[in-house]
């Protein structure tokens, strides 16, 4: 058993499924038996076997183990059904392992998992609501920016543009060094010039650039930042000048 954790660790997922397999051909009445169910399903999730990897975790459910073994089985048999296409079970898999394991180490992990599907299946209002439920349950996880950010796109996507700024906003003020800020500000910005804000937003995108010149998003931030100074250019034609320095920028960057 400890050899095929230890190949696992090392990355020889061929040899650690083999010897898991071993082990559980051979010490069938051994108390390690549970664990070895729940190695090997791991092993094979790595290797994205799903279908191998979700029979081996209903097994080390079945066989009474620890709970926090049983628990890791059951979130990650969720996650199993998911890459086999099956949202729908996986979702009742994931809703199943937070109602009955409330106080499990995985329970954020489940709860961050919940509320990005709903994001990505267009619930913008469930996502948005589970986004914020979980920064409030877990607010020093290392998911909580990312909520906060994924709760303000989820108010944008509904078109609540000033629900969308002061979600992000929040980010900002709690995390004022974080990775996610460039992310949050840019979003911010874009709701500000869904609220014709242009003078407002253009602010928000040149801290973006003053204080995060390498962020990913820098193009997307002058490019933005362009359109903004062209649409103030109809009161004020200075602005187009202003428009295409910054498209060059968006060019260059």
């Amino acid at each position: 058993l400890q050899v095929a954790e230890m190949k696992w660790q090392a990355g020889e997922l061929s040899a650690s499924t083999a010897a898991f397999t071993t082990f559980l051909n051979t010490y069938t009445n051994s108390p390690g038996i549970r664990r070895a169910w729940l190695g090997r399903g791991l092993v094979r999730y790595q290797a994205g076997q799903f279908k191998a990897a979700l029979m081996d975790f209903n097994q080390a459910r079945r066989s009474q183990i620890p709970d926090e073994d049983a628990e890791h089985a059951l979130y990650l048999s969720g996650l199993c059904h998911f890459w086999l296409d099956d949202g729908e079970k996986a979702v009742k898999t994931e809703n199943l392992f937070m109602t009955t394991y409330t106080n499990s180490p995985y329970a954020p992990r489940a709860h961050f998992w919940l509320a990005k599907y709903a994001f990505n299946e267009g619930d913008y209002a469930k996502a948005e609501f589970s986004f914020v439920h979980y920064y409030k349950t877990y607010p020093d996880s290392r998911h909580a920016q990312d909520a906060l950010l994924w709760a303000g796109r989820a108010a944008l996507r509904q078109k609540e543009y000033i629900r969308a700024v002061e979600r992000l906003g929040e980010l900002a003020k709690a995390f004022p060094e974080g990775g996610r800020l460039p992310e949050a500000r840019f979003e911010q910005g874009n709701a500000l010039c869904e609220l014709a804000k242009f003078s407002e937003a253009i602010l928000v995108f040149q801290e973006i650039i003053n204080k995060h010149p390498d962020a990913e998003i820098i193009a997307e931030t002058w490019l933005r930042t362009g359109d903004c100074q062209f649409m103030l250019g109809v009161t004020d034609t200075a602005r187009y000048d202003e428009s295409i320095a910054a498209y060059k920028k968006c060019v260059q960057s």
